[in-house]
């Protein structure tokens, strides 16, 4: 009778415990491709995602694209009006953060869209953006009163207005 239960019970040798041990290995190569499987699935349906959505890819990518801009304006290639540029990436970061065209985008009304869409932005940042807009109005639209030092100053201060809007329009 003992050597009937022992039968059914088996028992635990070294040999046994390197046999789960060949099994567990194997089991673990035979995993690699289900969790590759699984991680592209979830990579092409995130993908999809961040494409049926325009408006959030040109919110997310607003801030490189201007800073882009504004590099380029400050190489010596003198060949682009850096006023110009400025302008661009500034009223461009303003327009996809907003979601409004940049051609129809006026003053007034990227403040309305501001205090309305992001109510937690501070009057101290409002009033930089209606000093920089105006101030780049004037270097892109009357550019014989200004220098060169004034073009780069206008420069670092719409990256710095930029990284301050970058902040709090999270």
């Amino acid at each position: 009778l003992s050597q009937d239960i022992r039968h059914i019970k088996g028992s635990w040798s070294p040999r046994a415990f390197y046999s789960l041990s060949q099994w567990t290995q194997t089991l673990a190569w035979h995993l690699i491709p289900i969790i590759a499987f699984l991680a592209s699935a979830a990579f092409v349906f995130y993908r999809d995602k961040v494409q049926k959505d325009p408006a959030g890819l040109r919110f997310r990518r607003a801030f490189s694209t201007a800073n882009k801009k504004i590099k380029k304006g400050l190489e010596p290639s003198g060949s682009i009006p850096i006023a110009g540029l400025l302008a661009d990436a500034f009223l461009g970061y303003m327009a996809d953060k907003l979601n409004i065209s940049a051609s129809t985008m006026t003053l007034p009304t990227a403040q309305q869209a501001l205090k309305t869409n992001f109510p937690k932005l501070q009057n101290k940042t409002l009033e930089q953006v209606k000093t920089i807009w105006e101030e780049l109005n004037m270097l892109q639209f009357a550019p014989s009163e200004a220098r060169s030092s004034d073009y780069k100053g206008m420069a670092h201060q719409v990256q710095h207005l930029l990284q301050i809007l970058e902040k709090e329009l999270r």
